[in-house]
Parts: C-alpha cells; structure tokens; sequence
C-alpha cells in the first residue's frame, strides 16, 4: 500500500495535511496520549500515493539562516504584555489583516479542552489567535479552506507549516509563518489540567491565558478566569500543567527524539522568544518579553518591511537551537495514562527526585524570579567570551 499507514504513530506529526489532499482515505484520531495521528479509511482509499509526498516526515526543510535575524518588540506596550513574547506574531496578523488577508491560527474551543486552527476576518478574530496554546492543535478544518482564498496568512508549528508547503507550494497570496517549537502538549495531560482547575472551581472557566505575564515575561504561568470572577495564576514553576509540560518535557517522542525541524523550517518567516538575546535590552524590555525573527524567503523579507514602523528590531546573529537533554520519562506517562491519576499524581513521580536536582531547578527558579541578576550573569558571560 502507498499510503500514510506507512508512517507510524512514531514518525507522525499529526499536522492533518494527508486528510486534506485525501478527504475520506484519511483522517486523524487521537492515540493513547492524546495526540492527533493520521489514519488511513481502506475502503475510501486509491493507493494514490499523494497523502506521503506531502507528509512533513518525508520534507527536507532548509537550514534556518542564522543572520540577519532581529530581536523586536511592539512600540506598544500595552500588545507586548497582552502576547506571549515581543508582541511581533500579532502585529504582523493586524497588519495583514489591513492588506485583505484571511489569518488562520491556533484558539481555544469554548470550553477550552482542546486548541484548534480557525479563519480570522476582522480585529476581534485575532484576540482570539494571541498567546501560545502549548497544546496540539486540530487543523483539517481550516487548512482545508486555503486553497479557496486569495490571500492568507497561516500561523503554525514547524512540522504544520511544512506540510501546507508541500500540499501549496509557493502559491501566490500565501505567507507561512512559523516559530521556535519545543513540541506540543498532548489531549491526555491537559484533560488531566483542566480536571485539575475545574476542582479548584466549579464554576466553570471563562478565561484562560497561558505564558500569562502577571509577574514577568520571565516568570510567565497559566492564568484563570472562572465564571464567578475568581482567579487563578500559578508561574511557570509551580503550576502542574507548566512543570511537566515546560520543564520536565512531558511531550511525546515524536517531538522530542524525531523532530528534524529543531533548526530548519519550510516557512517565509520563524518567529521565537528571544530568551538568549536580552542582554543588550533594557530591564523593561526584559520583564515585558522579545521575539526573535529569521526571514527564510523574499516574502518574509516583505513582512520585516511591512512592519518596521510599528516595531523595534535590533540586528542579532540566530544561535542554533539545542535539543532538550530531558528524557522519555515513562512512569509520568504511565501515571497520565491511568484514568484513576489525576495530574498531581504525575507531578509528584517529577518530584522525586534526589537533592542536587531539587538544588539545581531552585537555583533555575531563583534566576528566573530576579531579572536583574539574570541580566547581570548574561552580561557578566558575555564579557568572559
């Protein structure tokens, strides 16, 4: 069979590509985790082979360019603090928006217990697209609708950006963006998270922003707003979702042993946070939140101009991106998997840890918290090289 059954639940990404250029011969279903993979319909399909020449598995993305790249924040502040990082992501999708351009990017369902890609047509649309959903996304709806419009912009994850290239091309009116990914979380823990929250508060959730910048873009965490207008902001070091998801890496190894889009992508433009690159910035702009971005084509050289008047950039060389040194742990998993765990459950097995560990993430936890002395060992670090 030529199909995407070839692609084992190892390999797949779960972009949803293949169900696009085969409606019927495949589809997605969720795994054991919770995790989009694709699925061949035998009696639907042709054995035409075209779901796996455009599977991200089989893509050779290019290399990112290392320069010139910029770090860049808004001159507005007030869309710094209401996105994830320099605000850049959201200023390019208003102003494409302007030009006439259809935006497609991740949101929350109403009920916030899954993300998925949806078509924006107006301002209010892309308050919806602010934040990252550290969470993966459904696309087949809204992918499928592309080849219908004439200009868009599309938001995603390296590995869903790639597979959009291989089913468009470079197709004229359409601009790929995607950003630095660490993998995303799968169905399976954030149905444990939302359980979690829910118990916090019955009254149901109103709001929810993740990457929240209560404290600092620094000490970033998960906000809550519930139905009776109470509150809930735990920092990335203390919320369960963000420590086994952030630090403990409790992503599926897909993501976190096979992803060959680390440092090569098949997008116009890749945005990122500028973790690295804040030594040369002010403690405002620190505590705010920066983006870093690498133009990979002409058309992400057009949007660099397109918002120039709206942003601060400041020329950088890209570092290339490390790959995690955290490791499959199986016991989480396991503890995710079992419908009688709740998260809590899987973040005490992270916790069990011996004392130089605990020594080191309190050392993590205290760098984080005091911006200022970040800055001070970053510059102190780079005098030294």
């Amino acid at each position: 069979m030529s199909n995407i059954s070839e692609i084992s639940d190892q390999h797949c990404y779960g972009c949803g590509v293949c169900s696009i250029v085969c409606p019927g011969g495949a589809n997605l279903r969720l795994d054991k985790d919770g995790y989009y993979k694709s699925q061949v319909n035998e009696n639907e399909c042709a054995d035409c082979g075209k779901c796996l020449s455009i599977c991200p598995y089989h893509s050779s993305p290019v290399e990112i360019k290392l320069s010139p790249s910029f770090v860049a924040y808004c001159k507005k502040r007030e869309d710094v603090l209401a996105s994830t990082s320099g605000g850049i992501a959201h200023e390019i999708a208003s102003r494409y928006l302007e030009l006439g351009y259809t935006i497609i990017g991740a949101a929350w369902s109403e009920d916030y217990k899954r993300v998925e890609h949806i078509l924006v047509n107006d301002r209010a649309g892309l308050e919806q697209l602010r934040k990252s959903k550290n969470v993966q996304s459904y696309t087949p709806d809204a992918f499928s609708k592309i080849k219908s419009l004439e200009k868009v912009v599309v938001f995603g994850t390296p590995c869903q950006i790639a597979g959009l290239r291989n089913l468009y091309g470079n197709r004229e009116g359409m601009l790929l963006i995607d950003f630095d990914c660490m993998g995303p979380a799968g169905l399976g823990l954030w149905d444990k998270y939302v359980q979690y929250v829910n118990k916090l508060n019955t009254s149901g959730i109103k709001k929810l922003e993740m990457r929240y910048k209560k404290k600092s873009w620094m000490m970033y965490g998960i906000y809550i707003g519930y139905e009776d207008k109470k509150e809930y902001f735990q920092d990335k070091f203390h919320d369960p979702f963000c420590i086994l998801y952030n630090v403990a890496r409790t992503i599926q190894n897909t993501c976190l042993e096979d992803c060959k889009f680390l440092n090569a992508s098949m997008a116009d433009l890749r945005i990122g946070d500028a973790w690295n690159y804040a030594d040369d910035f002010g403690r405002q702009q620190v505590r705010d939140g920066l983006s870093l971005l690498t133009s990979q084509t002409e058309r992400g050289n057009e949007v660099l101009n397109r918002i120039s008047e709206k942003v601060v950039m400041m020329e950088t060389v890209r570092v290339p991106n490390k790959k995690t040194s955290a490791s499959y742990n199986a016991a989480i998993w396991e503890s995710i998997r079992n419908p009688k765990d709740t998260i809590i459950n899987a973040l005490n097995i992270y916790n069990s840890v011996d004392i130089k560990t605990k020594l080191l993430r309190k050392v993590s936890y205290l760098l984080s918290a005091n911006d200022t002395v970040y800055l001070f060992i970053k510059k102190m670090l780079k005098k030294l090289k």
